[in-house]
């Protein structure tokens, strides 16, 4: 089967850059930076529809169903009875459901031949949402676990100083926005260390973002600045240098699609505390195998996991070999494997019934 990959805009919202890799696929790029805007619409349709007459496409998958890109793609596969699969990374707890904006969105899903989900929550929201369980296939966030292991393994010995701590620290790895929950994060790290007493662990948080200055406020107020680093944003290839000497990974936010520096911190072999409104924690984390589960408002309660993971009775070797063993089978061929399934059913099933309403909604939602 042959892949052609359609990209809305060549620039996006994350400092990530490219990967160095050949290409097997043709790629087609609409815009430099997609304006996000009814005003682009029309040029999409332009080009989604000569592409799509071009190649004669037997099945169309489709990135999420929230923004005009999705919807138009939607609405042009509807148009030509091209099915398509819906990929997605969203689940019931991600927000505050409302029942009118649930019976839309149903009513958009359910044209859908089939779905591509991150896990078993984004499965059963899909469900929820109308499709049939067997038509939803797992594996849609994952990373390059080779990557990230065999660099553990490299970087290991080795130790540049920099911004690294001198002994055994807490990672996180987050955009410094308000759902990442730093704050919190920086008051149970402040309350274990109180408890901790000399043996304490130091955490060095990655990222940036808006609220940078009152975290580094928090962090003075708390007297943590000797004890927690800001090394910044770190690209892809400056990442493992981090996890191959952190004792712990820890990912505190109140809602998360999934969290992929959970399955990065995985594969490097470290031992996760994640909280437990993040989409991976279901299917990634093993409470007491590979690490906990934690309740991100509960400031006291990730605290004594903090306590408890440094000390000398949790085997972290053993969580670390666990979370690798756990995230071995969430792999960039799962994912290329689960896309393929979707898509095969998809094109068995063909398009589902659909009419005028149909289209009239999906032009709506293409505007809004």
């Amino acid at each position: 089967m042959d892949l052609i990959a359609i990209e809305w805009s060549a620039q996006g919202s994350y400092e990530w850059g490219h990967a160095g890799e050949s290409r097997t696929y043709e790629k087609t790029t609409v815009f430099r930076r997609a304006p996000r805007a009814k005003a682009a619409v029309p040029r999409l349709q332009t080009e989604l529809a000569s592409i799509f007459q071009r190649t004669c496409p037997r099945v169309v998958a489709i990135n999420g169903w929230n923004d005009y890109g999705a919807v138009t793609a939607m609405r042009i596969c509807v148009k030509m009875g091209i099915p398509f699969v819906i990929m997605s990374d969203s689940a019931y707890h991600d927000f505050t459901r409302h029942w009118w904006v649930e019976a839309i969105k149903r009513r958009v899903v359910k044209l859908a031949s089939a779905a591509f989900v991150a896990g078993s929550p984004h499965k059963d929201y899909v469900v929820q949402l109308g499709l049939r369980p067997e038509s939803v296939f797992l594996g849609y966030d994952v990373v390059d676990n080779a990557y990230f292991s065999d660099s553990a393994r490299r970087l290991g010995e080795q130790r540049d100083g920099g911004d690294l701590p001198r002994g055994d620290y807490f990672l996180a790895s987050s955009r410094f926005v308000p759902k990442k929950n730093l704050f919190r994060l920086l008051s149970a790290f402040n309350a274990y260390r109180l408890t901790a007493g000399g043996e304490a662990w130091e955490l060095v948080i990655l990222g940036d973002g808006e609220m940078r200055s009152e975290i580094e406020s928090h962090i003075s107020n708390l007297e943590l600045t000797s004890c927690v680093h800001l090394p910044g944003f770190r690209t892809y290839s400056e990442l493992p240098m981090y996890y191959a000497h952190a004792g712990a990974f820890v990912h505190a936010s109140t809602t998360e699609q999934w969290g992929l520096v959970v399955n990065e911190a995985m594969a490097s072999g470290l031992p996760v505390l994640v909280s437990d409104r993040c989409g991976c924690a279901t299917d990634l984390v093993g409470h007491g195998v590979n690490g906990f589960q934690f309740d991100p408002f509960d400031v006291r309660q990730l605290s004594e996991l903090m306590l408890f993971t440094a000390s000398s009775g949790c085997d972290r070797l053993a969580m670390g070999r666990a979370s690798q063993e756990i995230i071995s089978k969430w792999t960039p061929d799962r994912f290329s494997q689960g896309l393929m399934d979707a898509s095969s059913y998809a094109i068995r099933e063909g398009m589902p019934a659909r009419g005028m309403a149909d289209r009239v909604l999906l032009r709506l939602l293409e505007l809004k």
